[in-house]
């Protein structure tokens, strides 16, 4: 993904229309290979002030991240999955999104 598109993008999530913030954050989370980043826009969508639409798929993305990189390189992720854990909303998502965690992350080498 280029910077243009990166940029366009994270527009669309920061606007936070559900539709296109959600879809805009998909998109960002199965196709940049730049996981560092990736992460940073996931903890934003994470923060007050975002729809609930879009902090649900957030914490489902937490486990994608994992998924496809095999790492999480941001504790803060972590922490926010602990916080996001102690609300009966997000709950199962955040079970899900720690299978995710457990099952896909890079212990060492192989």
């Amino acid at each position: 993904m280029d910077d243009k598109s990166r940029a366009e993008l994270l527009g669309i999530v920061r606007r936070g229309e559900v539709v296109s913030a959600t879809d805009a954050l998909l998109c960002i989370v199965l196709n940049e290979p730049d996981n560092r980043w990736v992460e940073q826009v996931v903890l934003e969508c994470l923060e007050a002030g975002k729809t609930e639409a879009v902090r649900q798929l957030a914490v489902t993305c937490v486990g994608h991240i994992v998924r496809l990189h095999g790492e999480l390189v941001d504790s803060r992720l972590r922490r926010k999955l602990d916080e996001y854990a102690k609300d009966p909303t997000y709950a199962g998502l955040v079970e899900a999104a720690r299978d995710d965690i457990e099952v896909y992350e890079r212990r060492g080498p192989f």
